[in-house]
């Protein structure tokens, strides 16, 4: 029997799109320091222990501490396990976007260093900008592929009250 995996085609087109979107791969940086630990060099080994540090948080407060609050008896509705799992999934997608954007954008600066003329002249801020901004869409943009496509066949949107 054929098995369908939707979930697939969305995963596709996220990872798609984030290899689309300028990101650490495509960073400015200097390869001309000697250190590996030193911050400005492309893949520096600060850089690389900040990030898995960042990752390794960003899981363990969307896996370990907010998935089984989802799924506690105590709460009034639980959602179905496939609901929550890609709540958490959809925030740990946004949330490592953001820290790509805090690493490259804000500590360093180096999505900031390429002015282009994308924009007219009066979007000074959006040509200096578009980097990060395109980050963040595509962060935005993953989390709600996840959200449409991993979740229970039988869930239905509840109205708040």
């Amino acid at each position: 029997m054929h098995r369908s995996t939707p979930w697939l085609k969305g995963f596709l087109a996220t990872l798609v799109a984030g290899l689309l979107t300028p990101g650490p791969a495509w960073a400015a940086c200097s390869e001309r320091t000697a250190s590996f630990w030193d911050w400005d060099r492309c893949w520096s080994g600060s850089r690389l222990a900040l990030s898995a540090l960042a990752v390794v948080a960003t899981a363990v407060a969307c896996f370990w501490l907010l998935f089984p609050a989802l799924l506690s008896l105590a709460r009034k509705s639980p959602p179905w396990p496939r609901d929550a799992f890609g709540r958490c999934l959809a925030l740990f997608w946004f949330l490592c976007s953001v820290w790509i954007v805090v690493l490259f954008a804000g500590l360093s600066d180096e999505l900031h260093r390429t002015a282009t003329r994308l924009f007219p002249a009066s979007m000074t801020w959006l040509n200096w900008n578009w980097p990060w901004l395109t980050v963040l869409g595509a962060g935005l943009l993953g989390a709600l592929l996840i959200l449409l496509t991993v979740r229970h066949r039988d869930s239905v949107p509840q109205p708040q009250a």
